[in-house]
C-alpha cells in the first residue's frame, strides 16, 4: 500500500490472511474453516484465479490445494466478515463465516489479554 503495488482496500485480506496464519494448522477452527471452505464460492474462485500462479504450485507443478483453501479462507473472512458485503453465499454458509469470525475474533483477544 505503501509504495503504491496495493490499494487500502487490500489491508482488510492481508489481515484476515494474518488471522488464518495466527490460528495455525492444529486450531479446531483452522481445521473446520480448511474442511469447509470448499463448499464456499470464494473458493472455486480462488482456485480459478491462483490455479495457474507459480506461488501456488508444489515443486512437481501441481496446484497447491493448501495453499489455494487457505488463499480462499482468507478472502472468505475478507468479503463476509470485515467488509460486511453478503455475497452469493447461502445465508447457511454466511451463518456458518460469521461464526468463524466470532470464533477468530474470541481467539484473537485471548491471545493479546492473557493475564500476567
Amino acid at each position: 500500500v505503501i509504495e503504491g503495488k496495493a490499494s487500502i482496500d487490500t489491508l482488510p485480506e492481508e489481515a484476515a490472511h494474518f488471522f488464518v496464519k495466527l490460528l495455525g494448522k492444529g486450531n479446531p477452527l483452522y481445521k473446520e474453516m480448511y474442511n469447509k471452505i470448499t463448499n464456499y464460492d470464494v473458493y472455486r474462485q480462488t482456485l480459478e484465479e491462483y490455479k495457474k500462479n507459480k506461488d501456488y504450485k508444489n515443486p512437481d507443478g501441481t496446484v497447491n490445494f493448501d495453499k489455494i483453501k487457505e488463499e480462499a479462507m482468507g478472502k472468505l473472512i475478507a468479503q463476509h466478515i470485515i467488509r460486511m458485503e453478503p455475497g452469493p453465499e447461502t445465508e447457511a454458509r454466511l451463518v456458518g463465516a460469521i461464526t468463524w469470525w466470532q470464533k477468530l475474533w474470541e481467539y484473537i483477544k485471548s491471545i493479546f489479554n492473557t493475564a500476567d
